[in-house]
């Protein structure tokens, strides 16, 4: 996986992994903090999103910390 092209010598390696989260949090919190990202990561994909407003960042913000909170607690 690549930086979207920005940075195309820096790639990181793509996590085929599954993390077992309870049901509560995965159809929860989780389930909502994924819809509310989607469309800024889309957009941010297609190179549509390049500014994001307030909102936006603090779900990015959010799905971040989220992403790399489950990534410390799954990587051996």
């Amino acid at each position: 996986m690549s930086f979207g092209g920005m940075y195309p010598d820096r790639t990181v390696p793509v996590l085929n992994q599954t993390i077992r989260v309870c049901h509560h949090c995965n159809g929860g919190w989780m389930a909502v903090l994924e819809d509310r990202v989607k469309p800024a990561l889309i957009a941010m994909s297609g190179g549509d999103g390049r500014i994001v407003g307030p909102d936006g960042q603090r779900v990015l913000a959010q799905w971040l910390l989220k992403n790399a909170v489950v990534r410390e607690l799954t990587t051996p």
